[in-house]
């Protein structure tokens, strides 16, 4: 994505073109300086393969990306009947990229679990007489 003040977006990595479920790639976990998020690091690490599409994206988007992947990967052929998937995706913070602004750099509106996080109303409680 690109614009007056927005430069923010994703890399995909397919490590493979056959199916990374039955396939898997073997990989690693190397932390440089733990300052980075890595959605889906402790599976790679338990079992030592990535089985998905890996990705990179700024801080604000991780989980948007992940969510995007699970979606991806449920959807393809040969994926009818499993029933875990886990994605790996990396953060780095793009920030210095974009202008500051009220409206924060991600890749799309917000999602329906913004609707659930946001508190109701309280209603008043009942009066004691």
């Amino acid at each position: 994505m690109a614009g007056d003040s927005l430069r923010t977006g994703a890399t995909i990595i397919l490590p493979h073109e056959g199916n990374l479920f039955q396939e898997k790639v073997p990989a690693v976990v190397l932390v440089g300086n733990a300052f980075g998020k890595l959605f889906g690091s402790t599976q790679v690490m338990e079992l030592g393969n990535v089985e998905n599409p890996l990705a990179l994206t700024n801080t604000l988007n991780v989980g948007l990306v992940a969510d995007a992947l699970i979606d991806y990967v449920l959807s393809l052929t040969g994926y009818e009947k499993v029933r875990s998937v886990n994605v790996a995706v990396g953060e780095t913070n793009d920030g210095w990229l974009s202008a500051p602004s009220s409206a924060w750099p991600t890749l799309a509106p917000p999602s329906p679990t913004t609707a659930a996080t946001t508190p109701s109303p309280t209603p008043p409680l009942p009066s004691s007489a």
